[in-house]
């Protein structure tokens, strides 16, 4: 919601004016809270259209690392297609196509166009078939965290979980 109203609902792109910036960072930082004295990082999850704010993200933590993880194409599509994100509504699609030039709802040239972004704007991409229990130290070590031995295993434990339900350690089903 911060992005339609920085956007005028997609209507200018997102300017990294002073006050813009002051907004957002207070923002994400009051949602990012240290709410016990064991929290010491944070890790925020954007959806994949984000990436074109990107920019204006880095502008406001430039010292931050990024990683936009990916997956095929045609799984990112089908997905789609049997739950639409609510960025795909309408008033949301119309912002990706006046602000960032997407032209047409072919999902596949959307899709791209997020990959492209990422490269544009030099994030590093992952795929998620290389997020692994084994490639966990060395993803943390991008980000230049050292888990302690117990957090880390309790990481690669989550691997056995399907992380579309909610709550629910429903075994993850290959």
């Amino acid at each position: 919601e911060i992005f339609s109203h920085f956007t005028n609902d997609g209507a200018i792109s997102v300017e990294s004016t002073y006050e813009n910036k002051t907004i957002y960072r207070n923002l994400l930082l009051a949602l990012a809270r240290k709410r016990l004295n064991t929290h010491q990082r944070c890790f925020v999850k954007f959806s994949s259209h984000n990436i074109y704010f990107a920019r204006f993200i880095q502008s406001v933590f430039p010292d931050v690392s990024a990683i936009f993880i990916t997956r095929d194409t045609s799984e990112v599509v089908a997905s789609f297609k049997r739950r639409p994100p609510s960025w795909m509504d309408e008033s949301n699609l119309w912002e990706l196509k006046n602000v960032y030039g997407l032209r047409g709802n072919n999902l596949e040239e959307i899709v791209a166009g997020f990959k492209k972004e990422a490269d544009r704007v030099l994030i590093k991409q992952l795929s998620n078939k290389e997020l692994k229990p084994e490639n966990i130290a060395h993803i943390c070590n991008y980000f230049n965290y050292t888990p302690k031995s117990a957090d880390m295993n309790n990481m690669k434990q989550q691997f056995l979980y399907d992380s579309k339900v909610e709550f629910n350690r429903k075994q993850f089903e290959r």
